[in-house]
């Protein structure tokens, strides 16, 4: 998960600004924004394999977050930080609410 977040195998730069003008146009046109959803649950069902719903589901605004901020953050991202954040998230299983993905 932290190498997902931290390193360059989540997206290049050219796909972080495709996600992101998929995400403005997806305001403005229905069909994007169904694609929108259906890739963003295909991600949560795919950690949900491995987590439960809830976990699956915060760990996914986490891999979908975090790259962002990457792009615009003049430091890289303290890899410590997100492997606590990351294992704190796994580690709160018991206590996060079911999500339904």
């Amino acid at each position: 998960m932290v190498e997902l977040i931290c390193g360059p195998a989540y997206a290049t730069d050219r796909d972080m600004t495709l996600i992101f003008e998929m995400y403005a146009y997806a305001n403005h046109n229905a069909a994007v924004a169904t694609t929108t959803r259906s890739w963003l649950a295909r991600s949560r069902e795919s950690l949900a394999l491995h987590f439960t719903p809830g976990v699956a589901r915060a760990l996914d605004a986490l891999i979908e977050g975090w790259p962002m901020h990457r792009r615009f953050d003049a430091a890289p991202l303290n890899r410590q930080l997100v492997a606590g954040v990351v294992h704190a998230v796994v580690n709160a299983a018991s206590v996060l609410p079911d999500e339904q993905l």
